[in-house]
């Protein structure tokens, strides 16, 4: 089964859920982006405690403990 490997900042964000497309692939998803996490996020290019287009204003917090 493939699986995408989720950068820090979004394993361990508040708002991280994956999801399963298919039979067996799995695709990084949040709560800011419900339809796959751009590319820029999961390879750390950009921050995403800073605006992103698209967000809906929903930025990385860390997951509660």
């Amino acid at each position: 089964m493939s699986s995408v490997l989720l950068p820090y900042q979004c394993q361990n964000c508040e708002h991280i859920w994956v999801r399963v497309e298919g039979p067996d692939i799995r695709r990084g998803a949040c709560e800011a982006f419900p339809d796959g996490i751009p590319d820029a996020i999961l390879s750390n290019e950009h921050d995403h405690r800073r605006v992103y287009r698209g967000d809906g204003g929903i930025r990385f917090e860390p997951m509660k403990e």
